[in-house]
């Protein structure tokens, strides 16, 4: 958000700690400028001349992490007050990322294939090597399912329900919503006060949700030789990998292979549950 008045130690760009808006602002020399940093319970704050940038969730920055719901009338609340706050700069701030979200029980990960044309890689954790979650990633976006009671547990050591599970779609680039055959115009944190807007966000996170592929456990039984090695190189995350760098015709090949059988093994109403799933925890948070 660009402010429309700065305190002359920043204009002056001085290496002296200053209060804006009632918080505590400490410099940091930057070698071309001098930047200020401060903290907003979960936010991070950084002033760099009249630019002032927030970091975090509003989620979080509500009701402490993100493992409980946030509903519509939350999202209004924390709005308001944050941009009472900051003095009425909040609201008109310029959106850098959005992501969307929903908490789901029994969602069943191991399930998860591909979404569009990238396979879905494991989330794991840096403290214990634990397989947590799944996640693809895109230029402008990233898709992930993961353990909610797992993440809380190691990393802030909060309780939450057992078979817990986020769903999240992240988007590090507005552009990519202009670039849908129906596009969403989303510029300034106010916008999402919109329950038209809202619905519109919902509505592109469960149609992404139709370009997952779920697959079962092939039965393994009766298939020839050659089906099997099919299965193992593409059900190998490393093989398939080296594979698809060294010999893409092979890959090519392989994976149509592949596809077809799977295919047989498809639980076509799987995505269908965890759509409605989605859509109806979502209704009832923007209802609430």
């Amino acid at each position: 958000m660009i402010l429309d008045k700065v305190p002359s130690i920043v204009r002056d760009q001085r290496l002296k700690d200053f209060k804006l808006f009632g918080l505590d602002f400490r410099p940091t020399d930057r070698v071309d400028h001098i930047q200020y940093s401060s903290k907003l319970k979960n936010f991070n704050l950084v002033l760099k001349y009249d630019k002032l940038t927030l970091t975090n969730s509003i989620h979080v920055f509500k009701m402490e992490n993100n493992a409980g719901d946030f509903t519509y009338s939350n999202l209004l609340e924390s709005i308001k007050e944050l941009d009472c706050i900051l003095e009425g700069n909040f609201r008109n701030g310029k959106l850098i990322r959005i992501a969307t979200g929903v908490n789901l029980s029994d969602v069943c990960m191991d399930s998860l294939y591909m979404y569009k044309t990238n396979y879905f890689r494991d989330m794991v954790s840096h403290k214990s090597n634990q397989v947590y979650g799944k996640k693809v990633k895109f230029s402008q976006y990233s898709f992930k399912i993961y353990d909610k009671k797992f993440e809380q547990l190691e990393h802030y050591k909060n309780k939450c329900p057992k078979g817990l599970f986020r769903m999240e779609k992240e988007v590090r680039s507005l552009q990519h919503f202009k670039n849908r055959v129906d596009p969403i115009f989303i510029h300034r944190v106010g916008d999402l006060m919109s329950k038209d807007l809202l619905g519109e966000l919902i509505r592109d996170f469960l149609d992404g949700l139709n370009n997952i592929q779920m697959t079962e456990k092939i039965n393994l039984e009766g298939l020839k030789t050659n089906h099997l090695k099919d299965i193992a190189v593409m059900e190998n995350p490393i093989m398939r990998e080296h594979l698809k760098k060294n010999n893409n015709e092979s890959y090519r090949k392989i994976r149509r292979n592949y596809e077809s059988l799977k295919q047989k093994h498809q639980s076509n109403n799987s995505i269908e549950k965890l759509r409605t799933k989605a859509r109806d925890q979502f209704s009832h948070l923007i209802g609430s």
